[in-house]
């Protein structure tokens, strides 16, 4: 526990006919100010100072009805500090805050306020691999001295909590790194360091593992020894991949819905060995077995059963032709073929050329083969899967010249590139180079310039497509060039956040805590633009001076900030001698500085004649 005594002093500025006027001030009376005080209340009036009532719904943040829109729900804000009100909250503690840049402190004369909770202990979380929708249960060890605890959650976890405890929802399919939930707890006496989770939390993108599936259909259940059958299922919603179990004298592979199987023993087999399970993320069906006996000849009499039929083509326009087709059946003198509605053609040989006469859907199941000789038939063996036959004859022609609305635009930028549309044509496939990104199924693209340079002509293609099938593509005739938004002379380095705490002399400071020396918060905030650096160094000079050097530059150049210094350090081309002027100021008479040899951060008299490295931000 602290005991904390507040001294207030309230800073008037006057401003009266364009002239600024600085002297004590007394309110009430006509008399002169006590000495050394700025602003002196005193009356024969009695009564106090009404402060401003606002209601604090958390203490480590500035309110969100602040009628100041570019300070609402900030954490953070220094300039702020020593801002003063009357809470009327009795959730966080009804009385009078001070604001000290980063926390509503409670104060008043001898009033005893307790520590501000400690960091939270590990963050449990159980479990950590869930399925969309699912709820983890994320926790900190209770802490007695936190009265509320806020929960920091990324984009994709949801969940509300103000205890130790929090259940989080998986929205968005994904993996969330370890690092990106927090938690801090809180009292009136402010709040505790950030605890970030220490375990990555992985959410499946599916609710469920997949039912299980429907009757497994045999195309065949008697076949000749070392002849094939296919196992196939309905494919079942929400599977990825189907796992198949295969009793002994039977052997095949697949990951389908629908397996090729080898008899490889003579005999009865019982279907029931015949298993599969349909599988995703989120786990497996129960196995479904097969039902019924397969009876595997010994192959002394007629043909084996055909294997495999192979289609040439599964999608065919109309009255086109593919070929039908099964390995060579040893001992076989002929073969018969039978074709379903919509598919007309005769063979007596293992292949058949086959003219699709209706568009539509065909089953290849309709396609169906057996092997003959002096001794008999073999049984029929079925296709499968299903032939698409496409309303048209012929694909679309090529597209014609590739039109761009600019072959040269800044990093970011945008063009089109369009051609005219082609008949027949239901979309369009573009292709392009990398560093110009964009997408569309349509005649027209916006391309986005994301990496500098030169993309020769020919990068960019696209070829006009239906359901017949692909034009041939075409190339863009002309280059084109992303240039960088930058000055010449500088090198680019990302945009991010830098945050120091350095401690510096401050004249006329005082603190709660009767210390002399102020924390300076210097702050690099990301703007999501890219920051320029000079690649060469101005002469050394004093502050002032090198102020103006940069900005007589031209527009956009100044000085770093101190934060901006610290992110440049390590970086390519950036200095690496001390000490470097920055444009953050300690005081009227000194400015920090930034040391690129490790030292980091210091400061120096304006008067002094540091280096100087200019930057240049839009």
């Amino acid at each position: 526990m602290k005991t904390t005594k507040i001294f207030i002093s309230l800073f008037l500025a006057l401003f009266c006919a364009g002239t600024t006027l600085n002297a004590q001030v007394r309110i009430g009376e006509n008399n002169t100010p006590r000495t050394g005080t700025l602003l002196d209340l005193k009356s024969t009036f009695v009564g106090g100072l009404l402060l401003p009532n606002v209601s604090i719904t958390d203490l480590s943040k500035i309110p969100a009805d602040f009628s100041d829109a570019s300070v609402q729900s900030q954490d953070t804000n220094a300039d702020l500090k020593g801002m003063i009100v009357y809470n009327t909250n009795t959730s966080t503690g009804e009385g009078v805050y001070v604001w000290d840049g980063n926390d509503w402190k409670s104060v008043g004369s001898g009033l005893t306020l307790p520590e501000p909770p400690a960091t939270p202990g590990t963050i449990t979380i159980t479990p950590s691999t869930i399925s969309l929708g699912g709820t983890v249960i994320l926790s900190v060890p209770a802490d007695p001295n936190a009265t509320s605890y806020v929960w920091t959650l990324p984009n994709g976890l949801t969940g509300t909590s103000s205890t130790n405890t929090i259940a989080i929802t998986g929205a968005i399919a994904g993996t969330y790194p370890a690092g990106s939930i927090k938690v801090k707890a809180v009292n009136s006496g402010g709040s505790s360091a950030e605890r970030s989770s220490a375990t990555a939390i992985t959410v499946n993108p599916c609710s469920v593992a997949p039912a299980t599936p429907g009757t497994i259909t045999l195309s065949a259940t008697t076949v000749n020894q070392n002849g094939t059958f296919t196992a196939s299922v309905t494919a079942v919603s929400s599977t990825t991949s189907y796992t198949w179990t295969l009793p002994s004298g039977l052997t095949g592979t697949s990951t389908t819905n629908s397996i090729t199987i080898t008899a490889n023993t003579a005999g009865s087999i019982a279907a029931s060995g015949i298993t599969v399970t349909a599988n995703n993320a989120c786990g497996s069906s129960a196995a479904k077995a097969g039902a019924g006996t397969i009876t595997v000849n010994p192959c002394s009499a007629a043909p084996a059963t055909p294997g495999t039929i192979s289609l040439s083509a599964t999608t065919v326009n109309l009255n086109g032709t593919f070929i039908a087709s099964v390995t060579a059946v040893s001992g076989a003198t002929s073969y018969t073929w039978a074709l379903p509605s919509g598919l007309t053609g005769t063979s007596t040989t293992n292949s058949i050329t086959i003219t699709a006469n209706m568009a539509g859907s065909i089953a290849a199941s309709g396609i169906t083969v057996t092997a003959n000789n002096a001794c008999g038939s073999s049984a029929a063996k079925a296709g499968a899967g299903t032939i698409t036959v496409n309303n048209c004859t012929v694909a679309p022609a090529q597209p014609g010249a590739i039109n761009l609305s600019a072959t040269t635009v800044s990093l970011n930028g945008t063009f089109t590139a369009s051609v005219t549309a082609v008949s027949g044509a239901t979309s369009y496939t573009w292709t392009l180079p990398g560093g110009l990104t964009g997408s569309s199924t349509i005649n027209s693209i916006t391309i986005t310039g994301s990496a500098i340079g030169t993309y020769t002509a020919g990068t960019i293609k696209v070829k006009a497509v239906n359901a017949c099938g692909s034009s041939a593509e075409r190339s863009s005739a002309t280059a084109v060039t992303v240039n960088s938004p930058g000055p010449a002379n500088t090198f680019a380095i990302a945009n991010g956040v830098y945050v120091q705490k350095m401690a510096g002399y401050v004249p006329t400071s005082t603190f709660p805590d009767g210390s002399s020396i102020a924390t300076i918060l210097d702050q690099f905030t990301a703007t999501g633009k890219t920051l320029y650096v000079a690649t060469n160094d101005e002469p050394e000079m004093n502050w002032a001076n090198a102020n103006a050097t940069c900005a007589a530059k031209g527009s956009g150049w100044r000085l770093p900030t101190l934060g901006e210094s610290a992110n440049m350090q390590g970086k390519s081309g950036a200095p690496t001698s001390t000490p470097y002027w920055s444009s953050t100021e300690v005081s009227t008479t000194r400015a920090w500085c930034w040391g690129f040899n490790g030292s980091g951060s210091g400061y120096s008299n304006k008067t002094g004649n540091p280096h100087v490295r200019c930057v240049w931000s839009d």
